[in-house]
């Protein structure tokens, strides 16, 4: 486990906690890890869960399959992440989302019912805030993509959704870190139509784009 101190002290839920502390959490947790093959699922769709993971290698991505088999993305999750921390507390919701490695990939987990327990000291506290902090800023990230996807055309999603990265940036370039597919997810559009209309947007001169690099070039609204 030591050798993902690193990746762990990254993630939301181990923010500003010491190599120590991680060591003394994940036994007082009953942590635990798995490896995931490429393809391999973490969980389905309707699922309860219980605990919450934290990936330490490889990629996972949750996703939906429609009726006719169509396949849409709604998350990534790289090294450091936190998922299943929305729903692990809940009895009666489950999992409205399949979660699979594409990537050979390996897994801590945390139990919800050793997180609320009396123990832990400080460190616990501490882990139980930065759980509330991610909890908060995934459920106002919700929100921005429910603007994006009420967003009536192809062009205003993608003001709303680069506005939102460079806001984050604090500055006028920067690197969305997810392919042109799973950006089209985000946005409920077609990656055809979101790859016409980025294109129209740099000949018109309003932004400049290199694969995940985008560069602001003009106001967008």
């Amino acid at each position: 486990m030591e050798k993902y101190y690193d990746i762990l002290k990254r993630s939301a839920l181990f923010t500003g906690m010491s190599d120590n502390d991680i060591n003394e959490l994940t036994r007082y947790l009953d942590t635990y890890t798995k490896k995931y093959k490429k393809g391999e699922y973490v969980h389905y769709c309707g699922d309860n869960l219980d605990r919450c993971g934290i990936v330490l290698s490889g990629e996972l991505q949750a996703q939906n399959v429609s009726y006719d088999g169509e396949v849409s993305i709604s998350a990534v999750n790289y090294a450091g992440d936190v998922f299943g921390d929305l729903l692990m507390s809940s009895n009666s919701v489950t999992s409205p989302v399949d979660v699979v490695a594409v990537k050979d990939s390996e897994v801590l987990f945390i139990p919800f019912g050793r997180i609320m327990t009396d123990g832990g000291g400080e460190a616990l506290y501490r882990l139980r805030m930065n759980l509330l902090g991610e909890i908060s800023e995934k459920y106002f990230a919700l929100r921005k993509k429910i603007s994006y996807l009420s967003a009536s055309t192809v062009r205003e999603k993608i003001v709303l959704f680069l506005t939102d990265r460079q806001s984050v940036a604090g500055k006028r370039s920067f690197r969305i870190n997810i392919s042109r597919q799973q950006m089209a997810d985000i946005l409920g559009v077609n990656r055809s139509a979101l790859s016409r209309e980025l294109s129209r947007m740099m000949e018109e001169g309003l932004i400049y784009f290199d694969r995940d690099y985008f560069e602001i070039l003009d106001k967008l609204v």
